[in-house]
Formats: C-alpha cells, sequence, structure tokens
C-alpha cells in the first residue's frame, strides 16, 4: 500500500468517525466546512482521489486534527477534543434591552405569520371545498 493511500484511508477514517461515533456531522456538512463539491468529497472517501495538502489542511482546521497522526499514523487522531464537538450546557445569557425588544418582536413577527398561515389554509380549504362541490 502506498503512502497516499494509507493518507487517504487515514482521512477517511476520520470522517467516519465524526460521522458514526461522534454523530455530530453529516459528511456534507463535513464537505461543506471544508469548501469542496459533495462529488469531490465523495471520490474521495471512494478512494478514486487522493486529498490533497490544501484541503487537508482546512479540514485539519475546521475539525482539530492532527495532521501528524493523517500523514504518518503517528499521535492520535485527534489533537483535543474539537470545539465543535464539545456541548455547551443550555443557559440564558444576559441580554440587553435591545436584545430583548429585537427577541420580542420577531417571536410577534413569527407569530403573525403563523396566524396567516392558518387564514391561507382556511381559505384554500374553502376554495378546495367549493371546486369539488361543483
Amino acid at each position: 500500500m502506498t503512502d497516499r493511500v494509507q493518507i487517504n484511508n487515514r482521512f477517511i477514517a476520520c470522517i467516519n468517525y465524526l460521522v458514526a461515533e461522534l454523530k455530530t456531522e453529516s459528511k456534507g456538512s463535513i464537505a461543506q466546512k471544508m469548501q469542496i463539491t459533495p462529488s469531490k468529497f465523495s471520490e474521495i472517501l471512494h478512494n478514486r482521489m487522493s486529498i490533497g495538502i490544501e484541503d487537508l489542511a482546512v479540514f485539519a482546521m475546521n475539525f482539530d486534527v492532527d495532521v501528524n497522526w493523517i500523514l504518518t499514523g503517528r499521535g492520535q487522531m485527534f489533537l483535543k477534543t474539537p470545539p465543535h464537538i464539545i456541548k455547551e450546557p443550555k443557559q440564558d445569557y444576559p441580554q440587553s434591552e435591545a436584545e430583548k425588544d429585537l427577541i420580542q418582536v420577531l417571536k410577534d413577527q413569527l407569530e403573525d405569520l403563523r396566524k396567516d398561515k392558518e387564514r391561507l389554509h382556511g381559505l384554500l380549504d374553502t376554495k378546495l371545498g367549493k371546486d369539488n362541490k361543483m
């Protein structure tokens, strides 16, 4: 097995770990964070294309992966627990009055949209009911 294949296999192992074990990412979201197309990402994951050094660098920076591990197999997969994996406890953060006002405006707008949706469903049901009676 060539070094390139081993590097690619370790990269794929990282992806599979992120998706299967940590359940925090999808393959699509990883490709998006790496700024590569889904088709290129698929080619890499199926060993039809090798991960490039630039893409590997972006991946390592976004997911705190140890590049040394991917390149040589030495060390550990991650430098530390990736920041996107750490779950913050739900807590209320202090808000300014302006933020509170904005949140209330948005809640009111959402409620208005819900009412409009219900009104439109009613109109549609009425219209469909009339059309079916003819």
